[in-house]
């Protein structure tokens, strides 16, 4: 009896590691896909005879509705916005202005965008995402020191 119990004892311990092993390829599984798929939706908006990375009009979308709702109640009902779509048409409106100053960091690869006009600054990932949309209270020489 005590040899059942003591392989029972083994075999949950097993078991229990093993499940452990299983979610961890499967998270890992999950979070490749997702990324390969991102990176197949970047490339496939982005024009291969640009110089830029960044993919046109319709590409420019903060990550996802939770990071564009955060940064919408950081920075967009102080710069006047209503909702959080229209937070984020201004700031791919920024990026398509020809006379937005346009930069890369040299530290994180982002594309900088700053409107002089309306004090608006915009980041934007290497993988085509804006990360941050807001009016810097120092304007121009926010832009000029990134």
């Amino acid at each position: 009896m005590k040899l059942i119990s003591m392989m029972s004892k083994k075999m949950r311990v097993f078991s229990m590691i093993f499940l452990g092993v299983l979610v961890g390829f499967v998270s890992f599984t999950i979070v490749f896909y997702s990324a390969v798929n991102d990176m197949k939706r970047n490339m496939a908006q982005s024009d291969s005879s640009a110089e830029s990375v960044i993919p046109q009009s319709d590409g420019h979308h903060f990550r996802n509705e939770a990071l564009r709702d955060i940064n919408f109640n950081n920075h967009g009902k102080e710069m006047g916005f209503s909702t959080a779509e229209e937070y984020e048409l201004a700031a791919a409106s920024v990026i398509d202005d020809p006379d937005a100053l346009h930069k890369t960091d040299p530290d994180s690869g982002y594309d900088i965008y700053y409107l002089e006009s309306t004090n608006e600054y915009v980041e934007v990932a290497t993988w085509g995402f804006i990360t941050e949309f807001f009016s810097p209270e120092e304007g121009r020489e926010y832009f000029d020191n990134k």
